[in-house]
């Protein structure tokens, strides 16, 4: 009987520690950083460039930091929206003056842009992500419209403006005679404003998010990229989940429990039987206290160290699709498993205690 109720407790055992020490994890763990990965800007927009676009984004801005966010740097940019099929066969990506990248550049510490008459430099995340065409000295063939562009380009340049999202498939700078040429002789439907910025605190930004975006007018053409927004969302799932996921593990936890506790109690009188033969050879109550207190603990503790072993074994599997290394997952792991620990040693000693006040009577 104890080896099937061992048995059975330890499978109950080992789901709940499992399940909780990974839902613990992604709860607890650095999940920002998986969502920092993809965006090179906490928040970013493209406007259509009409009279007020300017004055939408620098709004949206302001309430951004009157609500608490920490922008530590923002770039509102003039733009005209193109295609490159040879960058990205559908998603339009854009081209900004040099003049608006050198500002931005300068008050953030990176490359300035120095081009000469329709040339142009592409922007990237990362040089090593070089998706060509980039390498100086080609043509870059673009398509506004039904209006065929030509730019030749001086290479690419890293800085953290654009990730390659819907606002932006990629970016180039262009020289400004060429710029405003495009801008005066495009339809205005490819002319844009430009916004994105960076936050320090992005991850607890969310509510000063939706104070900003009160600056967007509502039914507003607008495409909008945000690392806090999919940060917000994420973590809100991932909390729904958690929630479900500690209520099922608390009814296994239940369950295991009531198994062993019940274990004990619907055998009292065998045992009581059992513990009276043996005081008649001699024991004393505290030396049959001590051997209940060992079988209970072989009962309540062995499933535990199994379902412990299992967690650590699924956990460093679980290590292998998260950005977080071996040794952290461990360490969340462990904490759920303490804590399911502390629950199981407080209903040891509550099952213990029931379970010698039962037994005194006819043992003592």
């Amino acid at each position: 009987d104890n080896a099937r109720i061992l048995a059975q407790v330890a499978i109950l055992s080992a789901v709940v520690l499992t399940a909780s020490g990974v839902i613990y994890t992604l709860g607890a763990g650095p999940a920002g950083s998986g969502v920092g990965s993809f965006y090179a800007r906490a928040i970013s927009f493209v406007l259509p460039a009409t009279d007020d676009s300017v004055s939408i984004a620098e709004d949206f801005r302001d309430r951004l930091a009157e609500a608490g966010a920490a922008i530590t740097d923002s770039a509102i940019t003039r733009a005209i929206q193109v295609q490159v099929t040879d960058i990205a066969k559908k998603a339009p990506g854009l081209v900004i003056p040099a003049d608006d990248y050198n500002r931005w550049a300068r008050e953030t510490g990176m490359l300035e842009a120095h081009l000469n008459y329709g040339h142009v430099v592409r922007v990237l995340r990362n040089l090593t992500d070089r998706t060509r065409p980039n390498d100086a000295g080609q043509t870059i063939h673009a398509t506004a419209g039904t209006t065929d562009l030509a730019f030749m380009t001086d290479g690419a340049i890293s800085a953290p403006l654009v990730s390659g999202m819907e606002d932006a498939a990629f970016l180039f700078v262009c020289d400004n005679s060429r710029f405003a040429e495009l801008m005066q002789d495009l339809p205005a439907e490819h002319r844009k404003t430009w916004f994105s910025c960076e936050i320090s605190n992005w991850m607890r930004a969310a509510k000063a998010e939706q104070a900003a975006k009160v600056a967007i007018p509502e039914g507003h053409p607008v495409a909008y990229v945000s690392r806090v927004q999919q940060y917000s969302q994420m973590m809100a799932s991932i909390h729904m989940i958690m929630l479900v996921a500690m209520f099922v593990a608390f009814l296994f936890f239940l369950a295991a429990g009531s198994m062993l506790y019940f274990r004990f109690f619907l055998e009292i009188q065998e045992d009581q039987a059992k513990y009276v033969a043996l005081r008649r050879i001699g024991l004393s109550w505290r030396e049959i206290r001590r051997i209940v207190t060992r079988e209970m603990a072989v009962m309540f503790f062995t499933p535990w160290v199994v379902a412990f072993a299992h967690q650590m074994v699924a956990l460093r599997s679980f290590s292998t699709v998260t950005p977080m290394m071996p040794i952290e997952v461990w360490k969340y792991g462990a904490t759920a498993a303490g804590i399911f620990l502390a629950l199981q040693t407080v209903y040891f000693l509550l099952a213990r205690g029931a379970y010698l006040q039962e037994l005194a009577p006819a043992v003592k």
